[in-house]
């Protein structure tokens, strides 16, 4: 026979939900020793939803679902050029509170984020070399729904 002992604490979970909006800037970059091309920050927005479930009071896991406008004004010795790519971005967050500096009873958040490429953006056979996003976000949230 096999017997199962589970113990455990039982955790007060609770959520948040609501709108995420605001503006980015972004360009583009390569690790390419043969790139000449000269980069240059283009600006965008972004727009979507979140969702937040707290475990405790300083640790909770965040999903977002946005449209997002990265890409980048560029040139190099031919040609020059502004390329726009919109995104749907799925960033899923862990987020640990470590200071307690401000913690107001409101649902409104201010987030400045710098996000880096993983994968690949564009990809030419002008340039061959792999090149990725660069963005730096500062957005607004609202939880319209929560306990």
């Amino acid at each position: 026979y096999l017997i199962l002992v589970c113990s455990g604490i039982h955790a007060q979970l609770w959520y948040e939900a609501g709108i995420r909006a605001g503006a980015n800037v972004s360009t583009q970059f390569t690790s390419g020793a043969d790139s000449n091309v000269e980069t240059n920050w283009k600006p965008g927005v972004h727009i979507g939803i979140f969702g937040i479930l707290f475990y405790t009071e300083k640790m909770a896991g965040q999903l977002e679902f946005l449209y997002s406008q990265k890409g980048s004004v560029w040139s190099d010795p031919d040609y020059s050029g502004d390329e726009g790519v919109s995104y749907i971005d799925l960033p899923l967050t862990a987020r640990f509170q470590v200071l307690e500096l401000l913690n107001l009873p409101i649902k409104l958040n201010i987030a400045f984020r710098y996000i880096e490429g993983l994968i690949v953006a564009s990809d030419s056979r002008y340039y061959p070399d792999p090149w990725k996003n660069r963005v730096f976000q500062l957005s607004l949230s609202y939880a319209i729904w929560g306990e």
